[in-house]
């Protein structure tokens, strides 16, 4: 004879079946606006153009450069040089206390 006290297995399967039925562990439409607010970032990182592209363009680039140990080369040293050129620019309107090209300082200056 079965205990009265433990539930049978058909009700314990249509309990577990009511809670996983009757509850929402996601309020409507917040994996919409999740799916929203991601899309929007990736287009602006992206500047619209499908992160896929993106994706691949880059593979397809460093893919170029890992069978060009030349080119790759020939962009490390350019990019040092470049960076030491930058600097000393840099340190050298430090220390000349002068404004960077293009800025214009009138609009700084009060009337």
């Amino acid at each position: 004879m079965l205990d009265e006290t433990k539930e049978r297995p058909s009700d314990a399967a249509a309990m577990l079946k009511r809670l996983i039925n009757d509850t929402r562990w996601v309020q409507p439409g917040h994996a919409e606006r999740m799916n929203r607010e991601l899309r929007g970032l990736l287009a602006k990182a992206t500047m619209g153009m499908s992160p896929i592209e993106v994706a691949m363009a880059v593979f397809d680039w460093f893919g170029h450069l890992a069978i060009s140990p030349g080119k790759l080369l020939e962009l490390s040293e350019s990019i040092v040089r470049k960076s030491v050129e930058l600097a000393r620019f840099g340190g050298e309107a430090l220390l000349a206390n002068e404004a960077l090209p293009g800025s214009d300082t009138r609009r700084m200056q009060s009337d």
